[in-house]
């Protein structure tokens, strides 16, 4: 089997590549940098939790896009704890 070539999202701040990055994100065959890979480098373990994301497409939603599902750029204001806890894509 021959893995399709990998794809990267580059743009200028504030162009819509977050949403773009977190829209592709959605595809179920996706991988992704969450939160928690992120931080935790040397764990690449916990990249299992991306998993929890896609069995939870209501939670998902909500913590990615913000309460209104229009916002990708849902950083900069304070967020319940278990939002924080829940795997989000971030830039590599």
């Amino acid at each position: 089997m021959r893995w399709p070539a990998p794809l990267f999202v580059i743009g200028a701040p504030r162009s819509g590549t977050s949403l773009l990055y977190k829209s592709l994100c959605l595809h179920p065959t996706a991988a992704w940098i969450s939160n928690w890979v992120g931080r935790y480098p040397s764990r690449p373990r916990l990249a299992a939790l991306n998993r929890a994301a896609r069995h939870l497409p209501g939670a998902r939603r909500r913590v990615w896009f913000g309460a209104d599902g229009a916002n990708a750029y849902v950083y900069g204001k304070p967020r319940p704890a278990l939002e924080r806890v829940f795997p989000m894509p971030i830039e590599g």
